[in-house]
């Protein structure tokens, strides 16, 4: 059975960065995609107006989502800037194909991805904007970002020879872990990140157990317990 070498209960230390760009209103007229192209003018239209990257555990990052940057007008399209601001710009990181914070341009026609990944640095909700300027005919592009930073609690074991994955349980007694695992298909590595509705306050209990390449299940592990702080 695995041995259960570390267990952790998150509550991190964090410097909130705010990050520099422009946050102001703009009006962006229904139509004005063919007001663009037929004036000659460049004109960039986001895929998306928000992202939501639900709930991840403090200091874990996310799954990446995509969005995409168009030059839907008649000319080629300048972008200055792409930038993070708002509340939380630290909690949020971008990569682009678009030239980033030097700038770069789009032919009529054009396009290029923004890559964001959610990393919060601390518990609640956490929230920024994606902020492209351009000399796009409809003004400044701002994408809303948010994501909720949760608790965790992070177990650890050693590897055991010959096995194919592991299960998690969890309970709030000892003794008390569900029958259920907390990966219903299993994992290979061994290190689990509970961030499942982990509350302040609370006292959280752990088995694991090893599954064979036949898929017989080990025998629970030693149990361990983390108290999460208020």
């Amino acid at each position: 059975m695995p041995n259960l070498s570390q267990l952790r209960s998150g509550y991190k230390l964090f410097t909130c960065r705010r990050g520099a760009g422009f946050a102001f209103p703009f009006l962006l007229l229904a139509g004005a995609a063919s007001i663009g192209r037929a004036s000659g003018l460049p004109l960039a239209v986001v895929s998306t107006s928000s992202l939501d990257f639900g709930s991840d555990a403090v200091g874990y990052g996310s799954p990446v989502q995509t969005l995409t940057l168009n030059n839907t007008g008649g000319s080629l399209l300048s972008i200055v800037s792409i930038l993070l601001a708002g509340a939380n710009p630290g909690d949020f990181w971008e990569n682009d194909s678009c030239g980033g914070i030097l700038g770069g341009s789009l032919a009529p026609g054009g396009s290029c991805t923004i890559t964001v990944l959610f990393q919060p640095t601390a518990v609640g909700t956490r929230t920024a904007s994606l902020t492209i300027a351009s000399d796009s005919s409809g003004g400044l592009q701002i994408v809303t970002l948010s994501g909720t930073g949760a608790h965790d609690v992070i177990v650890t074991w050693s590897q055991t020879p010959g096995v194919i994955g592991y299960n998690v349980y969890r309970g709030t007694t000892p003794g008390g872990e569900t029958a259920t695992p907390q990966d219903r298909a299993g994992f290979d590595g061994t290190v689990y990140i509970d961030a499942n509705n982990i509350q302040p306050g609370h006292t959280y209990y752990y088995v694991v157990t090893a599954i064979g390449p036949d898929g017989t299940e080990s025998a629970h592990s030693q149990e361990v317990s983390a108290t999460v702080p208020e």
